[in-house]
């Protein structure tokens, strides 16, 4: 949901997810009304969310790595010497 545009959301919801916007400039009146007026509301969020979900296909759940790495425990950037 964005109260403006969806420029630059598009990249993020991907091709097949729903942006939910405003996507005019020079409406004048209280946020609630222009929402309304506009179809930004909380059913159309949700209608979108279910829509999402119901057309975009399940990722697979990766199996767990048997040999993980180590995590580390510090970082060349910040040791003293680089400071």
């Amino acid at each position: 949901m964005e109260a403006g545009i969806a420029q630059g959301w598009r990249e993020i919801v991907g091709d097949r997810g729903h942006c939910v916007s405003l996507e005019h400039y020079g409406a004048s009146a209280s946020a609630a009304e222009l929402f309304e007026e506009y179809g930004i509301t909380a059913d159309a969020i949700a209608e979108a969310a279910r829509t999402t979900v119901q057309t975009t296909p399940a990722l697979p759940i990766p199996s767990p790595s048997p040999n993980p790495s180590p995590t580390p425990t510090s970082s060349s950037a910040c040791s003293p010497e680089r400071r």
